[in-house]
């Protein structure tokens, strides 16, 4: 029998829930088909990433702690990576104006978990507290998407702080 895991909120759960949450209001929900955004956020899918129309983000997991807070409560601590991608050959944008457009997209993103900051999502909330992001500077260029070239990433990182959970 598969054992399940003492944390109902673990990160895979987490990323689903910031899939719904991070790409309202966002250019990146404005040019997808659904209108919303849901159908270009990717949880740890970087090849069905690469299927879509761009821009379009990868949510992926960074490191994962967990500590025990009394007998049987634990706490536990999540990095998010939100990597959110463009391409330059397929549009007459220039490079600079699609790096600063993924810039402020994760920002607005920023501003939507600022708004959220519980990751309430269908009625319950998900986590402590989302403390500390952080936008990476400097976009990186990733040829690693199978099919794809020339695409760029710009990355946000975001520090959670997983509700207590027992070991039962």
């Amino acid at each position: 029998m598969v054992r399940t895991l003492n944390n109902s909120r673990d990160p895979i759960s987490l990323m689903n829930v910031l899939k719904q949450i991070l790409p309202s209001g966002t250019v990146l929900a404005d040019l997808s088909p659904s209108g919303n955004g849901t159908d270009r956020m990717y949880v740890k899918n970087k090849a069905a990433l690469g299927q879509s129309g761009f821009p379009a983000c990868l949510i992926d997991t960074g490191e994962y702690t967990g500590s025990i807070a009394s007998h049987a409560l634990f706490e536990g601590y999540a990095i998010i990576s939100v990597r959110y991608y463009n391409r330059w050959e397929a549009t007459n944008v220039t490079i600079s104006q699609l790096e600063l457009d993924a810039y402020v997209d994760l920002l607005r993103m920023a501003a939507n978990v600022e708004d959220n900051n519980t990751l309430i999502y269908q009625g319950s909330e998900k986590v402590v507290s989302v403390p500390v992001y952080k936008i990476a500077q400097t976009p990186v260029p990733d040829d690693t998407i199978p099919g794809i070239k020339n695409a760029f990433f710009q990355e946000m990182f975001l520090f959670i702080n997983v509700l207590p959970y027992d070991n039962a």
